[in-house]
């Protein structure tokens, strides 16, 4: 879980034990150099996590599906 200011003030936190660093892969051939290349495509992360907060912020606006 990743530590926020609205979690700091909803539950006490530890210090952090781990640096979360994000990365996307993708195939060689996929034409995808950099994240914004990933605008209008699909993909997947764990809802409510940190990487869907960076997508959100700053690649797209993300499309919940069941």
């Amino acid at each position: 879980m990743s530590i926020t200011p609205a979690r700091q003030e909803a539950m006490c936190m530890t210090e952090a034990c781990l640096k979360n660093c994000i990365v996307i892969l993708t195939k060689k051939d996929s034409g995808i150099e950099k994240a914004e290349d990933l605008a209008g495509k699909y993909i997947a992360v764990q809802g409510g996590s940190f990487a869907e907060e960076v997508l959100q912020e700053h690649v797209f606006t993300a499309h919940e599906s069941a």
